[in-house]
């Protein structure tokens, strides 16, 4: 995000449902951000019970 957009903005979140983690090193992680930069990611993907590979009745799911 430039200067000439940060202009009445807080910052940029966007949203996935890809799992994501920053460092081989790392399992992984629900969110990253750059305060620098004012953007951030957050992904659900681990809310989801088809990523743990869990049955589901098709009701819509509370987080």
């Amino acid at each position: 995000m430039g200067d000439g957009e940060r202009a009445g903005a807080a910052g940029s979140l966007a949203v996935t449902m890809t799992d994501f983690y920053p460092k081989e090193s790392w399992n992984y992680v629900f969110g990253h951000a750059s305060l620098k930069r004012w953007v951030g990611v957050f992904s659900f993907a681990r809310y989801d019970p088809l990523f743990w590979n869990e049955e589901t009745d098709g009701a819509p799911m509370d987080l």
